[in-house]
């Protein structure tokens, strides 16, 4: 496997133990040490990508608005009508990530809510 497979696929394996572990508790109560058990990789290999928790937070936060700012930035809507099918893709790209985005905002802590609006007042 490929250094860059293998950076993906780890990172992969960290969000999806994040996930899980945010449908079970909340983000302050969840620590590297849980991520990594959880995605069944060592704590030396979590500060390879990221600084902490946040920082992943931050990640992947920022991966899912830079992504919804593409799609919106290739659409360049000029009326309502131009605007529908930019709209149809941001839902799509939401629903492949929907298990991430849920497991977020069921947690409803300040966190993430401050990352959002930062990002919108940009």
């Amino acid at each position: 496997m490929t250094t860059q497979k293998r950076k993906t696929t780890t990172k992969s394996d960290l969000k999806g133990a994040l996930t899980r572990l945010l449908k079970e508790k909340d983000f302050e109560a969840i620590s590297v040490s849980d991520i990594t058990r959880e995605a069944g990789v060592n704590r030396g290999t979590f500060y390879l990508h990221y600084v902490d928790k946040f920082d992943m937070m931050d990640q992947l936060i920022d991966e899912i608005l830079q992504n919804i700012l593409i799609i919106l930035k290739e659409g360049n809507p000029k009326n309502k009508e131009e605007a529908c099918p930019g709209i149809v893709k941001i839902f799509e790209y939401l629903k492949e990530d929907f298990d991430f985005i849920h497991a977020m905002t069921l947690n409803r802590f300040n966190y993430t809510t401050k990352l959002i609006q930062d990002f919108l007042y940009e």
